[in-house]
């Protein structure tokens, strides 16, 4: 669908393609051979020559790393691939792989995709972001909304019963949880805005971070998502909101 919207609308230069290999039920791992092949079929199915961003989608520890990196940076050599970039990865193995990148003379990551969001924090900003900091990665945080807990839909644990999400949403669930969307709410009507602009524009506000992830299930709700690109909170109002956040974190210990 996305190679047909490409070809109709003409504007492959405009828009840049990240795609991931790893977890792929055709691909499983990261070997030579399934990053390349994963290379290969996303650039026939998008009716394009190349991907500007390619992730390690989670980590293969059963393959060496320099197998890894070698195949990623043989890819940037032939011009299939611009930039490479790893996702779930701990922070130790992101900075074995920029190593092994260094060693190898190979293409390093350029950026990072992890579990970041108000209501989870802390393994992002005590251990990878350091890392993220140390090798310039551009952190591009996936969940950016809580599997939609923070844009305020879900009022009582009865709400997210029996929904899609409602699996996901965990401890979120919780007296703590629902005090940070209150305040996300509160910014929000200060600001004449949505709580998921809001949310978002927090997280893309944070050190190494530019640019959240966050999905939408309906074309109106787009519009929350793209608003968060501008919107700029007070320092009053980010300090209010990382309280609430620190709350939550405490509760949960």
């Amino acid at each position: 669908m996305i190679g047909e919207w490409l070809a109709s609308r003409g504007n492959r230069e405009r828009v840049i393609i990240a795609t991931k290999v790893s977890g792929h039920p055709a691909f499983p791992g990261l070997t030579a051979d399934n990053i390349t092949a994963g290379a290969e079929r996303s650039l026939k199915r998008l009716r394009t020559d190349h991907l500007d961003v390619y992730y390690a989608h989670v980590d293969d520890p059963a393959t060496p790393l320099e197998e890894t990196v070698a195949a990623f940076d043989r890819l940037v050599q032939r011009g299939l691939v611009r930039h490479v970039a790893l996702s779930n990865y701990t922070a130790d193995r992101v900075q074995e792989w920029v190593d092994v990148a260094h060693d190898l003379g190979a293409a390093p990551p350029v950026s990072l995709q992890p579990h970041y969001n108000l209501l989870a924090r802390t393994g992002f900003e005590r251990d990878l972001r350091p890392v993220a900091e140390r090798n310039d990665l551009g952190v591009l945080p996936y969940s950016g909304l809580a599997s939609g807990f923070l844009t305020g839909k879900y009022r009582s644990a009865a709400d997210a019963a029996g929904t899609a999400r409602g699996a996901l949403l965990g401890d979120y669930l919780t007296g703590a949880g629902f005090a940070v969307v209150r305040e996300l709410e509160a910014v929000a009507s200060e600001l004449e805005a949505e709580p998921a602009t809001v949310a978002l524009a927090w997280l893309r506000s944070r050190p190494t971070v530019v640019a959240p992830i966050a999905s939408v299930s309906a074309v109106d709700q787009l519009d929350a998502l793209l608003a968060s690109a501008s919107l700029e909170l007070t320092p009053a109002q980010d300090e209010r909101l990382t309280t609430a956040s620190d709350s939550f974190a405490a509760a949960l210990t």
